[in-house]
């Protein structure tokens, strides 16, 4: 009695929280649910709301508080303790769906009870005496051959081989005859009239056809050789061909730069020539004072910045990143961009806070739309890295 009665007590101390779940059994409708403990009248009892499937799902979820117009129904608890997940309870509800339907179903199987089905071979109408007959036992089971049977139906020439009388031993004694193929008796240069002969004849062709083969062998290995030899000639001509090939768009980067400069001139107002003159920017002093004005004039003379933008976009490059690296090499030089990295790490200045670096990105976006920031972020950071490089060598 106390045992029920602590039972009866975790119950509802456990109902007192909304949060969490029971998995319940209608015992009329058959059916597994999982069920808010706040939706529970006692251990035997639960409330249920009179909506459709997906409203009644939502409430589930929610742990809706239950009205006057819900009903009450007659349940069976399945779960020992409350779930306080809810995707956890609706799996345990599923999987006690699933075995509620198994077992039924296996009760509902094994109340079928097995037919018997009669063995022919031993069946029960077939009396002693017919299995003590030998008439009834023979065609039961087929007796073994005899010897004579056997001697009967061997007496076929083409079953067994029989040896002439007149056939001694010495006949067996003597030299196998040699059986000369036809190829070797129609050659007329061919005398072979022994065994050894015609070993030694074997002998010679095996020789010749060794040698043949060696001849082959060395034929193969000439012309792997000479293979290699041309294969790695053709690969220096090649490097050589990609060189050049550098050389001409090199060439012809420098032809397309020069006629943007010129379009770029051409196209500049006064105020863009009074900031393109700054350019490359020499000391971080001027620096900081162009950074300034660009800041300006993105502000109160828009079309000037935009002018400047696209003039920039029109250095020209065969990719992205040759474009970006070919404005940043027209605004800033090697000395100026030392003390610079994208971030500020390093105990260096930040690029990317400044005005030039909106400008410039603005400018790489004309002709690549796109193109992330991040991108542009990564190529010119590392640009700027290497400022130092560029300076010890500048060929690069």
């Amino acid at each position: 009695m106390q045992i029920c009665f602590s039972i009866v007590v975790t119950m509802e101390l456990e109902i007192g929280n909304n949060t969490a779940w029971y998995i319940v059994k209608f015992l009329e409708e058959n059916s597994v649910e999982a069920v808010p403990v706040n939706w529970f009248k006692d251990l035997n009892h639960c409330y249920w709301p009179p909506y459709k499937d997906t409203v009644v799902a939502e409430a589930i979820r929610l742990n809706e508080v239950p009205s006057k117009s819900w009903k009450l129904y007659n349940c069976k608890l399945l779960s020992k303790s409350k779930i306080v997940d809810y995707p956890t309870a609706m799996k345990k509800a599923c999987r006690a769906q699933y075995e509620s339907e198994l077992s039924e179903a296996e009760s509902t199987n094994n109340s079928i009870k097995r037919i018997k089905k009669r063995n022919k071979k031993y069946d029960d109408t077939m009396s002693d005496e017919e299995y003590s007959t030998p008439d009834k036992r023979t065609k039961l089971i087929p007796s073994p051959p005899t010897f004579e049977d056997f001697m009967n139906n061997s007496t076929n020439n083409d079953d067994i081989l029989l040896v002439s009388e007149d056939v001694t031993s010495n006949d067996f004694l003597m030299s196998p005859t040699v059986v000369i193929p036809e190829a070797l008796a129609n050659n007329s240069n061919c005398t072979i009239d022994t065994m050894e002969e015609l070993q030694k004849y074997i002998d010679t062709k095996f020789e010749d056809l060794h040698n043949d083969q060696t001849k082959l062998r060395t034929i193969v290995e000439k012309w792997h050789s000479d293979t290699s030899r041309l294969l790695i000639t053709m690969g220096i001509h090649q490097k050589e061909q990609l060189r050049y090939l550098d050389n001409i768009q090199t060439i012809v980067n420098s032809a397309n730069a020069i006629g943007n400069v010129d379009i770029i001139h051409k196209e500049k107002t006064k105020e863009e020539e009074i900031i393109y003159r700054q350019f490359p920017i020499t000391c971080l002093e001027n620096f900081n004072e162009l950074d300034d004005e660009l800041k300006q004039i993105k502000l109160s003379k828009v079309d000037v910045y935009d002018a400047l933008v696209k003039n920039l976009s029109l250095i020209g490059g065969s990719s992205f990143s040759e474009l970006l690296r070919r404005i940043l090499k027209t605004i800033l030089t090697n000395q100026v961009a030392e003390q610079f990295s994208w971030f500020g790490r390093q105990k260096k200045l930040s690029f990317a806070t400044t005005a030039l670096a909106d400008l410039v990105k603005s400018a790489v976006k004309i002709k690549y739309k796109e193109e992330t920031d991040k991108h542009i972020e990564c190529v010119a950071g590392t640009w700027l890295a290497k400022a130092k490089e560029r300076m010890k060598n500048p060929t690069n």
